[in-house]
């Protein structure tokens, strides 16, 4: 997963890119999938993805979003679809183009340790740069917002990204016509489509 921060800062972007107005609704979906995880305990498949635990980390995170899957089993009746569609596409394009996963398997440190201090790096950036907005009537957003809004970050590296290219992918995960993909992925038109603009 992209972290809470990043998926609300991108979530709030295509609100604000697509003249929608940013409901509640839309905001809880953008981060639901992961919100749901933490709050069952990781029980459920909340992403539709083949993901196991036996698989090599780096494999785990690649596998772990099938959008097709989930377009054939929902469709998007409500702000709440939209906004958990749009992080599924997040994670998707997050984990299998924007990190090269195959070139940081290779590399000699620990993946999912530098993934989360690379989060935790960043995370002052995107705050600062995207103004988050964390309040929502959702209770579940309270978690989110007392770890995130107020973090001041600490010792931690970016081994994985740095501020600039997070900023790209935020601003190309905004650009996308969420619609068009849905449809394209469900009339079965293509099973990847670059998200560059």
């Amino acid at each position: 997963m992209a972290n809470f921060t990043v998926h609300l800062a991108i979530a709030q972007e295509w609100a604000r890119l697509h003249n929608k107005f940013y409901s509640d609704d839309f905001m809880y979906g953008a981060v639901a999938p992961d919100l749901l995880a933490k709050i069952n305990n990781l029980q459920g498949n909340f992403h539709y993805g083949i993901a196991t635990k036996d698989m090599p980390i780096v494999l785990q995170y690649k596998n772990k979003v099938d959008l097709h899957k989930y377009v054939m089993q929902n469709d998007i009746n409500s702000d709440y679809d939209l906004g958990y569609f749009l992080h599924l596409v997040v994670d998707y394009y997050f984990f299998n183009v924007f990190l090269d996963l195959d070139k940081i398997a290779k590399l000699p440190f620990n993946f999912k340790q530098a993934l989360y201090e690379n989060y935790d790096a960043t995370l002052p950036y995107v705050n600062s740069k995207y103004n988050v907005k964390y309040d929502c009537s959702y209770k579940e957003l309270e978690y989110v917002k007392d770890r995130y809004a107020n973090f001041v970050g600490g010792n931690f590296r970016c081994l994985l990204y740095d501020n600039a290219k997070l900023s790209q992918f935020i601003e190309d995960m905004a650009h996308i016509d969420l619609f068009e993909l849905y449809e394209t992925i469900k009339n079965g038109n293509s099973k990847e489509i670059s998200y560059v603009r």
